[in-house]
């Protein structure tokens, strides 16, 4: 895709129309993504610098988050804000591997920051220090984490309230980037995922 100098170009993942090129007012659709579920990451390269913006959006809400220079990444990264259950929330951690091979990489949960009230019913339903998870990703590639009650989340997560961070550690020498979405699921709130970067 070529971009004009100075000038914005937007590529949506949504493809109801085949791809088109760069014209003001006409974003591209892309159409690999037609009628299908797509979690992951990309890349983009150019031989000039640029910036890019991702928004997403959703029946729950939507988010933004500006993309990282690989430059800037190392073989750690930390992620300020994971949750489940508090209460209502659910996190997606999603990490990417900026290396063409494949990469085993540890998250290590901070301590459970969740707070309790006296008006709190029931029992306290805090979760411990949830324990280190390796995860292998492969080159170039992402894996998402999910933390909360859905089906597929960490089994520790499921059931307790967490807040916390989490810190990613990949072999010296690596490139990993994360984020986090943030997924509340009370109904009072009108827009419910918020989107935290790692750094």
């Amino acid at each position: 895709m070529r971009v004009p100098a100075g000038a914005p170009v937007t590529l949506l993942q949504r493809a109801p129309a085949p791809l088109r090129p760069w014209d003001p007012g006409q974003p591209a659709e892309d159409p690999q993504f037609a009628g299908c579920r797509y979690a992951g990451a990309a890349t983009i390269t150019a031989q000039t610098p640029i910036v890019a913006v991702v928004n997403q959006t959703g029946p729950a809400g939507a988010s933004a988050y500006e993309a990282l220079d690989r430059a800037s990444t190392s073989n750690q990264v930390q992620v300020p804000l994971v949750q489940a259950g508090n209460p209502h929330s659910a996190s997606g951690i999603q990490i990417q591997n900026l290396d063409p091979g494949p990469v085993s990489v540890t998250l290590t949960y901070s301590p459970n920051a969740a707070t309790r009230s006296p008006e709190d019913p029931g029992p306290d339903d805090r979760c411990p220090a949830p324990p280190a998870r390796p995860l292998q990703l492969p080159g170039d590639g992402s894996a998402t984490v999910l933390l909360g009650g859905h089906p597929t989340a960490e089994p520790w997560s499921k059931t307790c309230r967490y807040v916390g961070s989490v810190t990613i550690t990949g072999p010296g020498g690596t490139h990993l980037a994360a984020l986090a979405n943030q997924v509340s699921g009370d109904p009072a709130m009108t827009d419910q995922l918020a989107t935290t970067t790692g750094s």
